[in-house]
C-alpha cells in the first residue's frame, strides 16, 4: 500500500510531467525523428549516450574513445558525455534509438529538476501547494528553456542544487541526529552529478559557500558550532565521492587526451544586464522590438539564461522588506542577487556593449578549473533561490492573512508568472540521416575501419549518422575538445591540412579552391595517414535544402573525385568511395613536407 504522503508527492511529480511533455508535445508526436530546438550540441548528446549503450554492450570504456578524431582519439570526460543518464537510458538507446532517449532525457529533464526542487522547497513550508509553484519556477525557468533549445538536457537535469539544499539544510541548519547519512549521501549525490555534468557540481559549490557566508552573518554565534557538527560527514562524503569517482577524474586529468588549457573563451558567456528585463525569444511575451536589444549580447541565444522580467525582479526586491522577522526570506533573496551578480561575468554587460566595470567573477574565475565555468549559467541558482523565496512568500501570506493571502498569492504567482511563459510554438528539427547509415548498406564499410565522412570540418551531422550506424565505423573528425598544440584554447575540429583547408572553403563558400598537384598529394597522404578506407558524402542539410548546400555538396564530390581519380556509387543517400586505400597507394613516395596545423575557433564560433 502507498500511504498519503508518497501519494500526494506522486501526484505532484506527475503534475510536473505532464507539463513537460505538454512543452515537448510536438516531439513525442513523432519522438524518434524530432528533437526540439537547433543542429548542434542536441546531435553531440545524441553521440554520447548512444556511445554509452554501445560501451555497455560492448564492455568499453565509456570515458575514451577513437570512434572520432581517429587515430588521437577523445578523453569524454572532459567533453560533458553524461554517463549516469546515458547507462540509465541504455534500453530505451539499444531498443528505440538515440534520438528517443535523448528526447525522454530532455522531456524527464525538466519535470525531475522541478520535482527534486518541489521537494526541498516543502522543507520550508507549511503546505505543498506553494513549494509547487517554487518548484514550477525552478523547473521551468527561463533558463531550463533557453538550455533545452540548445540541446543541452544535461543541464537542465538539474536535481543536484536542491537536494544539496535538503541536505545542507538538515545537516547544518537542523543538525539532523543521521548526520553519517547525511554525509554519505551527499557523496553519492555528487558522485552521480560529476558522471553527469562536472559544471553543476562546480556552481552548486560555489552557491553552498555564499550560502554559509550569509548564514554566519544572521547567526554568527550559531554557524560556527554548527560547521564543527558537520566537518565529520562532510569529510566522509566528500571520501565516498572521491572513492566512486576515482577512475573517471583519473582519466580526466591524467589519461589520454587529458587537456590542460582553458575550454571557454572568457567574457562571452554571461549574463547582459538587460538580460533581465529584455525577454529571449524562447518566451511567449517577447515583443519584435526586444530582438534588437537581445541580439546585441554576447554568446548565443541557448545561453541567454538571465531573464527575470520586472515583475519577478520587483519581487525580489521588495518583498524581504514587507515580510519583516523572517530570515529565511532575506537570505533567499539577498542569495539570489549575489549569485545574479556572479552570473554577469568577469565585466559588466550591458545591452552588448562590454563596461569597464569589473565584478567579483574576474577574481572566482581565477581559480583552477572554475574559469571553464560559463557565468550565465549560474542563473540556474538564481532561479532555485527565487523559487524558494516564491515557496516561503505565498507560505507566509496564506499563513498571515488567509483567506485574504490566498488572494494577494494568486496575484503575485500571475504577475511573476505570464512574462516567463515559454512560446508554445515550440521549433523542432527533423532527423534526415541518410538510410544508408540505418539499413544493411552500411555494411559496406568494413566494421571497426575508418570512414571519412563529409560534411568534414565543424559539422554535427555525421556524429548522429555514425550512432545510428550502431558504430559501424571511425571517423578521423567530431565536434569534440581535445588537446591543441596551442598554449591557450581547444580545438573541435580535425587538424587543418589541406584537406581541412578545401573542405572548410567548401562549407563556408560553397566553392572549391583550386586543387594543385601538391594539394592532391596532401590529401591524399592525410587520408592515409589517418587510415581512411571509406569515403562518404551525405547531405549538407538537415531539413530544406539551400542552393548553398547542395552546391557545396557538389563542390565536395568533385575534390574526391579529381584526389581519388574515380566517380563514387551513390546508394541510399549517399555518395560513396569503397576501398579507397588502394587508390591512394602512390608507385613512389614522395615526401613533399607538408605540415599539419591546429587552428585555433573560439567557442562562439563553433557554438559549444
Amino acid at each position: 500500500m502507498i500511504n498519503y504522503k508518497t501519494k500526494s508527492y506522486l501526484i505532484y511529480f506527475l503534475l510536473y510531467v505532464g507539463l513537460s511533455v505538454a512543452y515537448f508535445s510536438v516531439i513525442w508526436a513523432n519522438p524518434s525523428s524530432r528533437w526540439v530546438g537547433i543542429q548542434g550540441d542536441a546531435n553531440t548528446f545524441m553521440w554520447y549516450l548512444a556511445w554509452v549503450a554501445h560501451s555497455m554492450v560492448r564492455l568499453n570504456n565509456p570515458l575514451v574513445t577513437n570512434y572520432l578524431m581517429f587515430p588521437q582519439g577523445v578523453n569524454l570526460m572532459w567533453n560533458t558525455s553524461v554517463i549516469i543518464p546515458g547507462v540509465l537510458l541504455t534500453p530505451f538507446t539499444l531498443g528505440l534509438g538515440p534520438i528517443f532517449s535523448f528526447n525522454l532525457f530532455s522531456t524527464l529533464s525538466l519535470s525531475v529538476s522541478a520535482f527534486t526542487s518541489f521537494v526541498a522547497f516543502n522543507h520550508f513550508t507549511t503546505r505543498k501547494w506553494p513549494a509547487f509553484i517554487g518548484g514550477l519556477l525552478y523547473g521551468f525557468s527561463p533558463y531550463m528553456i533557453a538550455q533545452s533549445y540548445a540541446g543541452h538536457p544535461n543541464l537542465t537535469f538539474a536535481w543536484y542544487p536542491p537536494v544539496v539544499l535538503i541536505l545542507v539544510n538538515s545537516l547544518i541548519i537542523k543538525k539532523s541526529s543521521r548526520r553519517w547519512h547525511i554525509g554519505i549521501a551527499l557523496g553519492i549525490a555528487t558522485a552521480v552529478q560529476l558522471l553527469t555534468t562536472e559544471e553543476i557540481v562546480a556552481t552548486t559549490a560555489i552557491g553552498v559557500i555564499v550560502l554559509l557566508f550569509l548564514l554566519a552573518l544572521r547567526y554568527p554565534n550559531k554557524i560556527k558550532d554548527r560547521l564543527l557538527y558537520s566537518i565529520g560527514p562532510l569529510t566522509a562524503g566528500l571520501l565516498v565521492a572521491l572513492l566512486l569517482t576515482a577512475l573517471p577524474l583519473y582519466i580526466q586529468f591524467f589519461g589520454p587526451q587529458a587537456i590542460h588549457v582553458p575550454l571557454q573563451t572568457s567574457n562571452v558567456y554571461v549574463t547582459d544586464l538587460a538580460n533581465l528585463v529584455i525577454p529571449t525569444p524562447f518566451l511567449n511575451f517577447s515583443p519584435s522590438w526586444a530582438g534588437s536589444i537581445y541580439s546585441t549580447f554576447s554568446g548565443n541565444n541557448g545561453e541567454w539564461d538571465g531573464y527575470l522580467g520586472i515583475p519577478l525582479l520587483i519581487f525580489v526586491l521588495v518583498v524581504p522588506f514587507l515580510i519583516k522577522k523572517n530570515s529565511p526570506i532575506k537570505i533567499a533573496a539577498v542569495f539570489s542577487l549575489i549569485i545574479t551578480i556572479f552570473s554577469f561575468g568577469p565585466q559588466l554587460h550591458v545591452a552588448g556593449k562590454i563596461t569597464s566595470l569589473y565584478l567579483p567573477w574576474y577574481q572566482i574565475q581565477k581559480f583552477p578549473l572554475l574559469k571553464n565555468i560559463l557565468p550565465s549559467r549560474m542563473m540556474n541558482l538564481t532561479f532555485l533561490s527565487i523559487g524558494l523565496l516564491m515557496a516561503m512568500s505565498l507560505d507566509y501570506l496564506v499563513n498571515r492573512f488567509d483567506p485574504k493571502g490566498v488572494t494577494r498569492g494568486a496575484l503575485i504567482v500571475g504577475l511573476c508568472f505570464y512574462p516567463l511563459v515559454p512560446i508554445l510554438k515550440v521549433q523542432y528539427q527533423t532527423n534526415s540521416t541518410p538510410k544508408f547509415f540505418t539499413t544493411n548498406a552500411v555494411k559496406q564499410i568494413p566494421a571497426n575501419s575508418v570512414a571519412l565522412v563529409v560534411p568534414y570540418p565543424l559539422s554535427f551531422l555525421p556524429e548522429l549518422w555514425q550512432a545510428e550506424s550502431h558504430f559501424r565505423y571511425k571517423m578521423p573528425q567530431g565536434d569534440v575538445l581535445v588537446p591543441t598544440l596551442r598554449k591557450y584554447g581547444v580545438r573541435a575540429m580535425p587538424p587543418v591540412t589541406s584537406l581541412f583547408y578545401e573542405m572548410f572553403s567548401i562549407q563556408q563558400s560553397a566553392k572549391m579552391e583550386p586543387l594543385s598537384k601538391a594539394d592532391i598529394l596532401g590529401i591524399k597522404q592525410q587520408l592515409l595517414q589517418d587510415k581512411v578506407k571509406t569515403v562518404i558524402i551525405g547531405p549538407f542539410y538537415s531539413g530544406t535544402i539551400t542552393l548553398l548546400q547542395k552546391q557545396a555538396e557538389s563542390e565536395s564530390i568533385s575534390v574526391f573525385t579529381k584526389v581519388l581519380n574515380k566517380k563514387p556509387t551513390f546508394d541510399k543517400g549517399v555518395y560513396l568511395w569503397k576501398n579507397i586505400n588502394q587508390l591512394l597507394v602512390p608507385k613512389k613516395v614522395i615526401d613533399i613536407g607538408i605540415k599539419s596545423y591546429v587552428l585555433f575557433v573560439p567557442k562562439e564560433v563553433t557554438g559549444l
